[in-house]
């Protein structure tokens, strides 16, 4: 997750309730998703497209198909990255995302989860960003700035779009890759500029999606950023607090991003 061990135990410690209201919301946000895109479960298979403006790639496992794969997200998200990043960037493909397949997408939850399971006795259940970089190797992906928290909010989303895109212009990547957190969980999204000077957007979750009608990891493609924003502000909904609520109350409504680009480009952003 996006903070660490000790801030967990403490927000727990001082609103154990907390989590009870989270995840009632987390419950009001599925039904507002499945009525905006009702879904069949059989409707599903390892490529599918669903009623979006994008398009689902959907594999037959998820992170919760390992024993150790629970608290692994942080992880997948970051392998994701390491894997994805380089190909869009040697790709002579015009569409190189369109060239992700769904053996790659369960590739990388598997090569995610062995890269959990070299740190997983270091940590009670989730790691963050920073956490995993300072334990593990990651190669082949560079941050292009230092991690940001951002409370929740209506435009945190865009907010993070729109850094993501000038970052990625300033650096004059094809493509940048964004791991997004919040608590317990972690996703990534990929931003990539095509030969006409649109973006594609790519979200990779590695949890499965029950309730949205989604029985494994994914990733889904669009152009339209307004599907992006409206997909991850359902993915993430924030949990409403009282006017006095204390610093790790809050901390359940706190956004974590991570900028990354492959490695050997030019990052002077900062």
């Amino acid at each position: 997750m996006g903070f660490t061990v000790q801030q967990i135990q403490q927000a727990y410690d001082v609103a154990p309730d907390r989590v009870l209201d989270y995840l009632l919301q987390e419950i009001q946000a599925v039904v507002h998703l499945n009525a905006l895109h009702p879904t069949s479960v059989n409707n599903l298979h390892s490529e599918s497209t669903l009623p979006n403006s994008g398009s689902y790639t959907v594999a037959m496992i998820s992170q919760f198909s390992f024993p150790n794969g629970r608290s692994a997200c942080t992880c997948i998200a970051l392998q994701a990255l390491m894997t994805l990043l380089p190909l869009v960037a040697t790709s002579s493909d015009p569409n190189p995302l369109s060239t992700i397949s769904v053996e790659i997408l369960s590739e990388i939850i598997m090569k995610g989860i062995e890269l959990y399971g070299t740190i997983e006795s270091q940590y009670i259940e989730h790691t963050s960003v920073e956490e995993v970089c300072n334990a593990c190797a990651i190669d082949t992906i560079i941050p292009i700035d230092a991690t940001i928290q951002s409370p929740l909010s209506q435009e945190v989303f865009q907010t993070l779009i729109n850094y993501a895109v000038t970052a990625r212009n300033k650096i004059g990547a094809k493509c940048v890759g964004v791991v997004i957190t919040k608590p317990p969980e972690s996703i990534c999204l990929l931003l990539y500029v095509k030969g006409d000077g649109s973006t594609e957007y790519m979200i990779l979750d590695s949890h499965h999606r029950p309730q949205f009608g989604i029985e494994g990891g994914y990733f889904y493609i669009t152009t339209d950023v307004n599907d992006v924003v409206e997909k991850l502000r359902l993915l993430f909904p924030p949990l409403e607090l009282d006017a006095g609520a204390s610093v790790f109350e809050q901390m359940y409504n706190m956004l974590e991003y991570s900028l990354f680009t492959v490695s050997g480009g030019k990052v002077d952003y900062v």
